[in-house]
């Protein structure tokens, strides 16, 4: 800004100097204490005036250059404000949400729905990790059904036996434990399945183990599933 100001002024100045050097030379016909009826005095009056109005003129021009040079910067420095103000505040409505109480209705997780899907003879998974109050919903059930077993869920909790080919059989899971399941048709090729719900290490689980003893039909299979589930309970 301040180089443009300057070569304004020394374009003027040699204006100014180079209009009074051609004035003050003799023309044809003249002599030297003659300029054409007007006084030396007069031409300087004259080209002062004129100096003034263009130096008023090269002001008014480096104004407006330096306006149209620093609006632009001005709005984008409001702009940037505006925005990190935004950003602050939203910053510190986050900070306040995290930092408040949580009130009675959202204390604890919503209950979840878990997937299990009939896949030949297996169940997928194995072992599902639950919590009180989720559901189980049963999937790829042509040809299978699902039912706990006797003595293999938590005390005072729902046993469940689907039909056959039940698409879709959902059962709700309320007591802390192990449930263990079947396919009925598929028990003897290995389609058990458990459910832990609660803590991660069933309380009924030496129940479990002793009660697989009891069972007449698959109950290798439900050894095996124990023996699993033990192995994900021990990562």
């Amino acid at each position: 800004m301040k180089q443009n100001s300057k070569l304004v002024l020394l374009l003027v100045l040699t204006y100014m100097l180079t209009a009074c050097s051609n004035d003050s030379s003799p023309s044809n016909g003249q002599t030297n204490g003659q300029t054409n009826g007007q006084s030396i005095s007069e031409k300087v009056e004259q080209k002062s005036t004129e100096l003034s109005e263009a130096v008023t003129s090269a002001s008014e021009s480096v104004s407006e250059l330096a306006e149209s040079a620093v609006t632009p910067v001005i709005e984008q420095a409001k702009t940037s404000v505006e925005e990190m103000a935004e950003a602050a505040t939203s910053v510190v409505a986050d900070a306040n949400q995290e930092m408040a109480p949580e009130s009675s209705a959202t204390v604890g997780s919503e209950p979840k729905e878990h997937i299990i899907k009939g896949v030949i003879t297996q169940w997928q998974p194995l072992v599902t990790f639950a919590q009180p109050g989720d559901t189980i919903r049963f999937t790829g059930m042509t040809g299978h059904d699902t039912a706990s077993m006797e003595g293999m869920i938590p005390a005072g909790a729902t046993a469940w036996h689907s039909k056959l080919g039940q698409e879709g059989f959902t059962v709700t899971v309320d007591k802390e434990g192990g449930y263990v399941y079947k396919c009925t048709p598929h028990i003897t090729t290995g389609m058990v399945g458990i459910i832990v719900v609660g803590d991660k290490n069933p309380a009924n689980l030496a129940d479990l183990e002793a009660n697989a003893g009891n069972v007449k039909v698959g109950g290798n299979m439900v050894k095996r599933a124990i023996r699993k589930l033990k192995k994900q309970l021990a990562l």
